[in-house]
């Protein structure tokens, strides 16, 4: 029996009202928590070193969504929701343009945690000649591209501010959304179609004017805000010409484009002068977002490209430099520093722009405000970025000195990330490297790191995130990219030894899918919320484990699959289990459920598991899991298919199939009734056009009307299912969902004329009771017990004494 308690504490006193479980209060609305890029979440009061282990931290659960999370999650605390009271909300977006608000404490309630999605069109299929094949068809981001850069939330508004990348036809287009926080959707005047145009002759241009290509330039920055202005930056698909690094500003308030806030990189160098790779200059950073000081200058680093801006010159090329952008009335240089070896970076495909920099706090010393970056070729460098360059030495033609205020080189490898800043040091992790701190003492860097973690990165390193409670109490995040991913925390000060890394615990308990590149942590209010692949994962103390119901408890039993011949005799086929939805949606055969059955006559009718052992808890939901390919059938229509390259129709070759679940192991089988979106999902999803193409995954969600109560099997059956030709071959998993009382919030709370009210959603086949006590030494009592059926429940009650506490327990 699982016991979770919401409290509420009323005294008439003055209409006193206390809420024991205090509110969040962080937020986190842009990439790497501050405009300053820091990293840093320093009002964590939950997460330590002492509690962050493996015995009392790990995995609570995860929410499946379609596409790679390139993105960092962002989190807005007490959210105010119409209908639903506060609830803390992690947003995420993928690379299939949808982006997602999710409650982050809890997947309970009818919607499983969901609270919206919306999808911002149609994504583009890679790898891809149309953008991006200087050395092959576009590979770097597989199997699509849609949303890479971090959004930016207002909270002032109410709005995210995303841009999408969808291919419509033959054309391409980056538009600007503005979403509505409590809904997704969109905001009066959104979205718009990015379009941008400067004087400029250089490689692209058209009459006199550089023009933005939409098909031509990734949007990889995090988005920013700053002074009341929205800035998107953009660079190239795998350095395939032409491109330029793009920096366009916005109206937030109607998502007007700016005329005097646009700044490209190299809108001048044409090809005749520097040959084919003219231009370039993009900004990537590795997905990092521009910093912005306390004037709303921008500061950001350029990739490879074209430069001509040498001391005193009027050029007007930045490739491989520091830039400085005054806003004031427009975009404008207002400082620069690009390395003395620009030249042998820019042959060697050594961009300085491929890591993302940092401002740091107020530093003590000559130079106060102070910056640091670094790129593929893995010098640090310190700036003050009041006057980057000693004497406005920009560049230096002659020597082999860079004037900035240090250059530190040798101490770590090639940066693809943004480095952290927590108490004096700054973190770096480089490709193939370790987790590094560096110490600074009265405004310059210790030349060599002051601690060093065991973990070697691979490629792209990692983008470390700081949590603390003031300066105590800190934690230095980091994510390794690999299959899966690895999630391992340290001790700020002594990095020597990881205090937990998600592959400690026994049986892969808290097993990541697999990561992303350039992938960031986001951890607030004692969670980390970690985008992957078709995946975000939340990781929390345990204690709280069943804030999330358990993912898949299907693979503890066997895969069972028949055909409408056999249902009324029980005889049945068992299969091996496909295990997790990450492995059917790889495409390895070895791991497929089919649905066919090899005569070339007839497919599977239904599809289940059976376990060993009755389930105590009562099932509620069911989730089955599919993987189209290429041929075979599907519970649907018989002979109905619809070909391959086709598109599956809910009228034409889908039926809305029966649950089935068995007390005895299968000997005999009871009908569930329920409801689901399956027809829905299913409805309108594309075949591939070739037996080898990959599968097209898709999540069908079954309701049952009534809790399952001590089943050890259950299944989906259909009709007579499709016939070998032009149908499709699904690989099934059935991802079965235990009811677990959840932790129940009190909202909506009003005192008046000696009466109490409150609300509470309630929980699907949970009996909850609403008991009182008159002080904090008194008996509880039962004011009432409600069974739960998933919606929201008001509570009345007189208070007769002068003090009374409330509570609801679950169970």
């Amino acid at each position: 029996m699982m016991d979770r308690r919401g409290w509420i504490t009323c005294g008439l006193v003055g209409s006193f009202l206390v809420v024991a479980s205090a509110f969040a209060q962080v937020n986190v609305l842009t990439y790497h928590n501050d405009n300053g890029r820091t990293g840093q979440n320093l009002n964590e009061t939950i997460l330590t070193p002492t509690n962050v282990n493996q015995t009392t931290f790990g995995k609570l659960g995860s929410y499946t969504v379609d596409g790679q999370i390139y993105t960092q999650p962002l989190y807005v605390s007490n959210l105010l929701l119409p209908g639903q009271g506060t609830h803390n909300v992690v947003f995420v977006a993928t690379q299939h343009n949808t982006v997602y608000a999710f409650d982050a404490d809890s997947n309970a309630g009818p919607t499983r945690g969901l609270i919206w999605q919306t999808n911002l069109g149609p994504s583009a299929i890679t790898p891809n000649n149309d953008f991006g094949n200087r050395y092959q068809p576009y590979p770097d981001i597989r199997p699509e591209v849609g949303i890479t850069g971090t959004p930016v939330i207002d909270l002032a508004s109410g709005t995210l501010f995303v841009d999408a990348f969808t291919h419509e036809g033959t054309n391409y287009f980056h538009r600007l959304h503005a979403l509505n926080l409590t809904s997704g959707t969109e905001q009066p005047n959104g979205p718009v179609v990015v379009t941008a145009s400067i004087p400029g002759v250089g490689a692209g241009s058209i009459g006199g004017r550089q023009i933005f290509n939409a098909r031509q330039q990734l949007q990889r920055s995090a988005l920013t805000l700053a002074g009341g202005i929205l800035y998107v930056a953009y660079c190239g698909y795998g350095d395939t010409d032409p491109y330029h690094g793009w920096v366009i500003g916005f109206n937030p308030a109607n998502l007007q484009q700016l005329t005097n806030y646009v700044f490209n990189t190299t809108p001048n160098s044409a090809t005749g002068a520097y040959g084919t790779n003219a231009g370039e200059g993009g900004i990537w950073m590795a997905g990092g977002g521009l910093a912005v000081d306390a004037n709303t200058n921008l500061y950001f680093e350029v990739g490879n490209g074209i430069f001509n801006a040498t001391n005193n010159s009027g050029g007007t090329e930045y490739g491989d430099g520091f830039i400085r952008l005054s806003t004031t009335n427009r975009l404008a240089v207002a400082d620069y520093f690009v390395p003395y070896n620009q030249l042998a970076l820019q042959a060697a495909d050594k961009d300085l722009g491929s890591g993302g920099l940092l401002i740091l706090p107020d530093q003590p010393g000559v130079f106060p405000h102070l910056m640091v970056g670094s790129g593929k070729e893995g010098k640090m460098y310190l700036m003050n970025r009041d006057l980057m360059t000693t004497g406005n030495n920009h560049y230096n033609a002659t020597g082999t000195v860079d004037y900035v205020l240090q250059t530190i080189t040798g101490q770590i490898t090639g940066s693809f990330d943004t480095p952290a800043y927590f108490n004096g040091r700054i973190y770096y992790v480089g490709t193939g490297d370790k987790l590094k701190a560096f110490a600074l003492n009265n405004g310059l860097l210790v030349a060599s790191p002051v601690s060093v973690g065991p973990r070697t990165f691979g490629f792209p390193g990692s983008t470390p995130s700081v949590t603390a409670n003031g300066t105590n109490n800190g934690i230095i995040w980091t994510l390794q990219m690999g299959s899966p991913a690895v999630l391992a925390a340290y001790d700020p000060v002594d990095l020597t030894t990881e205090i937990y890394n998600s592959t400690q615990a026994a049986g892969n308990r808290d097993q990541l899918p697999s990561g992303v590149k350039f992938a960031v942590p986001t951890i607030a209010n004692g969670k980390v919320y970690i985008g992957g692949q078709y995946a975000l994962s939340i990781f929390g103390i345990l204690a709280d484990t069943n804030l999330f119901t358990s993912p898949d408890i299907a693979p503890q039993g066997t895969a069972i699959l028949g055909v409408k011949d056999t249902i009324s005799s029980g005889t049945e086929t068992s299969l091996v289990h496909a295990g997790v939805i990450g492995a059917i949606n790889d495409g390895d055969s070895s791991t497929r459920v089919d649905t066919f059955n090899g005569t070339g006559t007839s497919t599977a009718s239904f599809v289940g598991v059976v376990w060993n052992q009755p389930l105590t808890n009562p099932i509620v939901r069911l989730e089955l899991s599919l993987a189209i390919f290429f041929d075979g059938g599907w519970l649907g229509v018989n002979d109905a298919g619809p070909g391959a390259g086709g598109s599956l129709s809910a009228t034409l070759h889908l039926v809305e199939p029966t649950v089935q679940v068995t007390t005895n192991g299968g000997s005999t089988w009871t009908t569930a009734e329920h409801t689901s979106d399956y027809l829905q999902a299913l409805n309108g999803q594309q075949l591939p056009a070739v037996v080898s193409g990959p599968p097209t995954h898709v999540t069908a969600n079954f309701q049952l009307s009534e809790p399952q109560e001590g089943i050890n099997g259950v299944r989906i059956i259909g009709t007579e299912g499709g016939t070998a030709s032009g149908g499709f071959l699904g690989v099934f998993e059935l991802a079965v969902k235990t009811s677990t009382p959840q932790p129940v919030k009190l909202m909506n709370v009003a005192i008046a004329s000696g009466q109490v009210q409150f609300e509470f959603d309630s929980q699907t086949a949970v009996t909850h009771l609403v008991q009182f006590k008159t002080s904090a030494t008194a008996d509880w009592q039962t004011l009432a017990s409600i069974k739960g059926d998933g919606t929201r429940k008001q509570v009345t009650d007189n208070l007769a004494d002068a003090e009374r506490i409330y509570r609801v327990t679950s169970q």
